[in-house]
C-alpha cells in the first residue's frame, strides 16, 4: 500500500476501484444519499476531514464529480497536496458540454491540477489544448472471478445476453431492445442492468426481455459470469465503456459501438456495431454463431492487455515518483 497517496471518489465506479487497486493506493468512496445540497455539503466536509487525517502527499480523485474536483482545486492553497485527476469523458465534457459555466469550471480544473489521467489519445489532445498535462492509462481489467460459486449463485433457466446499461442519454438501449425483438429468439433472453426510466416497463416488453433493475455487485458479477454475450453501447465518441473491460475479466465475448478509439484498444473477442436496430441484430447473430472463437480471442486479449497495462502502470509510477 502506498502511504503517500490516497484516492477519493464521490461515487462507486469500477475504473476507480481497479486503477487504485493496481496502483496500490487506498480508495475512499464518499457516497452520500439525500438531496443534492445535503450530499455536496456532507461530502465536502468528509473529504476535507479525510485529507487532514491521512495527510497524503498526493491526492488522486475521480471526475465526475466535478464538484469534488472543484473543491480540491479550490482548497489547494490550504492543503498543498499534489492533485492527480482521473477524468472520465464526462469530466472533460461535463453534461456533454451543454452548459458553458460547467465547461469553464472544467477547463479551470484541468489547468490547475498536476496531472490529468485520461483513457485515450483524443482526450489527451483536448487536455493539452486546454493547458493541462495529460497521461493516458486505459482501465486495468477488473477482478471478476467466474468460479463455480459465481455461476451457481443465481441459476438462470435460459441462455441470455447481458446489456450493461445505466439508461443514460448516450446509450442506445431502445435500439438493443428492438434488435432483440427483431431476432425473434424466444429461447434467448436479454437481461438489462440498471434502473430504467418511468416510461420503460416490463409490461411493454417481450417476455424474454428482463429488467434487472439496480443490483448488488455480487449479483452483477453473477450476471456477467453467466451471460453468453455482453453488450455495452454508447453514442459518445472515444468513450471506452466499463462493460468492455468487465467482459474481458469474465472471458465473455462483447459487442461494442463502432468507434475508432474502441477498436484500437479492444482487438480480440469483440464485435463492433453501428447503433441501429438492424446492425445490432446482425452483430448479435454473428456473435452467437462464433462464440467459441470469440471466447478464445478474448482469453488471448486479456493476457496481452494485462501485460501492456502492467508496463504502463510502472511507467506512470516512475513519472510521479510513487
Amino acid at each position: 500500500m502506498n502511504s503517500s497517496a490516497i484516492w477519493i471518489s464521490w461515487e462507486t465506479h469500477t475504473r476507480s476501484k481497479s486503477l487504485s487497486n493496481t496502483l496500490k493506493i487506498p480508495i475512499y468512496e464518499i457516497v452520500i444519499s439525500g438531496n443534492r445540497f445535503y450530499r455536496y455539503v456532507v461530502s465536502t466536509v468528509k473529504t476535507l476531514r479525510l485529507i487532514v487525517k491521512k495527510k497524503p502527499e498526493i491526492i488522486f480523485f475521480q471526475n465526475p464529480s466535478i464538484v469534488l474536483a472543484f473543491i480540491l482545486v479550490l482548497t489547494r492553497s490550504i492543503h498543498k497536496k499534489k492533485l492527480i485527476m482521473d477524468a472520465h469523458n464526462a469530466g472533460i465534457f461535463p453534461l456533454d458540454g451543454r452548459y458553458r459555466s460547467l465547461i469553464t469550471v472544467s477547463r479551470w480544473i484541468i489547468r490547475n491540477v498536476y496531472l490529468t489521467i485520461v483513457t485515450n489519445e483524443e482526450l489527451a489532445k483536448v487536455v493539452s489544448s486546454l493547458g493541462g498535462v495529460p497521461y493516458i492509462i486505459t482501465d486495468p481489467i477488473p477482478k471478476i472471478h467466474c468460479d463455480s460459486e459465481a455461476k451457481d449463485s443465481a441459476p438462470y433457466q435460459k441462455d441470455y445476453i447481458l446489456l450493461v446499461c445505466a439508461w443514460a442519454d448516450d446509450e442506445p438501449y431502445s435500439e438493443v431492445i428492438k434488435a432483440m425483438e427483431r431476432l425473434n429468439h424466444p429461447d434467448l433472453e436479454l437481461r438489462i442492468t440498471g434502473s430504467p426510466p418511468v416510461e420503460i416497463s416490463k409490461a411493454m416488453l417481450a417476455e424474454n426481455i428482463i429488467l434487472e433493475g439496480y443490483v448488488s455487485r455480487e449479483k452483477y458479477e453473477s450476471l456477467v459470469c453467466n451471460a453468453k454475450l455482453i453488450i455495452d453501447l454508447t453514442t459518445r465518441e472515444s468513450c471506452l465503456v466499463c462493460g468492455a473491460y468487465e467482459a474481458a475479466a469474465a472471458g465473455k465475448p462483447c459487442i461494442l459501438s463502432d468507434d475508432t478509439m474502441a477498436r484500437s484498444v479492444f482487438n480480440g473477442g469483440y464485435l463492433f456495431t453501428k447503433n441501429t436496430e438492424e446492425e445490432i441484430a446482425n452483430s448479435v447473430k454473428n456473435a452467437l454463431n462464433s462464440l467459441s472463437v470469440l471466447e478464445e480471442q478474448m482469453r488471448q486479449f486479456k493476457i496481452e492487455y494485462d501485460s501492456k497495462i502492467s508496463i504502463r502502470i510502472k511507467e506512470f509510477e516512475k513519472t510521479i515518483h510513487i
